[in-house]
């Protein structure tokens, strides 16, 4: 069994970077959608993620998600195509 503490460090020695390693870079990207949503809106975060939860109804908000997260994966793909 290995000790679990190593695995952090094989990371840090690794010679890829971040943004080499697509499924990071993408999970990094996401950080912060939810502030970004409400400070566009005008919302506070609290809010736009209780919308993102289904726990209350905005439309307006629930169509500003979709449209960043389309943004990231639009920004993460042409990042992607233009490194092949």
């Amino acid at each position: 069994m290995s000790n679990p503490r190593q695995f952090p460090s094989r990371i840090y020695q690794s010679r890829k970077t971040i943004k080499e390693i697509p499924e990071i870079e993408r999970a990094l990207a996401h950080v912060g959608l939810f502030s970004r949503v409400a400070e566009s809106m005008g919302r506070s975060q609290s809010h736009v993620l209780q919308v993102a939860k289904g726990k209350r109804q905005s439309q307006p908000v629930l169509d500003a998600i979709v449209a960043e997260v389309r943004r990231i994966n639009a920004a993460s793909s042409s990042r992607r195509e233009r490194a092949a």
